[in-house]
Order: C-alpha cells, then sequence, then structure tokens
C-alpha cells in the first residue's frame, strides 16, 4: 500500500489512530501496537462468551 497511510492501535478501527509517512514512521508505531486494520490484536473489549443475555419477559410462575 502506497504511504501515507492510517494505522490503528491493536489494528482494531474502533481504537486510536495514526497517519504514518513512511515504512520507518510505521515500524516505529507498531513497537507502540500501532498496525494496518485487521492487523494485530484488538483492543476494544468484546462481549465474553460466559455472559448470558438477560431474559425477557414475565418471570416464570412459582412451583406450587
Amino acid at each position: 500500500m502506497e504511504f501515507p497511510k492510517m494505522i490503528y492501535l491493536g489494528g482494531d478501527l474502533a481504537a486510536e489512530w495514526r497517519i504514518v509517512a513512511d515504512e520507518a514512521e510505521q515500524g516505529a508505531a507498531a513497537k507502540e501496537g500501532f498496525y494496518p486494520h485487521g492487523e494485530g490484536k484488538k483492543v476494544a473489549t468484546e462481549p465474553v462468551a460466559d455472559d448470558q443475555p438477560k431474559r425477557r419477559g414475565r418471570p416464570p410462575k412459582a412451583a406450587q
């Protein structure tokens, strides 16, 4: 890809971003965790698999 290019913290579009002018700047920014979109680890939090969605509607009737 041609320069200048935009890079993101952790490669995540939702995170902080920078614009680099050449490969040297991109290498320096990579040491701080900035990568092109889709590369690196995501920084924004994702839902945890153990979290259950909240139940909707009326609660079940008590057993009698």
